[in-house]
């Protein structure tokens, strides 16, 4: 997957019409909610066939953060 298809799947994960890039803090983003977390996890299994780890989970704090626990899933 690429950073572009990640961000788009994430836009739409959250179900925003604006643009989110590598740098947003997850904490400006008003649709970041727990829903938004689960389904995020589910998209996490599903695509890059891994469980997310609760702490590694709450320490991302930007898009980037998101983007690196995919273990090299993106390029």
């Amino acid at each position: 997957m690429t950073k572009k298809e990640f961000l788009a799947e994430f836009q739409e994960i959250l179900q925003r019409d604006e643009p989110v890039q590598e740098e947003t803090p997850l904490a400006s983003l008003a649709e970041w909610d727990s829903v938004a977390r689960m389904v995020l996890i589910a998209f996490f299994d599903r695509t890059f066939g891994q469980q997310i780890k609760f702490d590694a989970f709450n320490a991302c704090h930007t898009v980037a953060d998101l983007m690196a626990l995919t273990q090299g899933g993106i390029v």
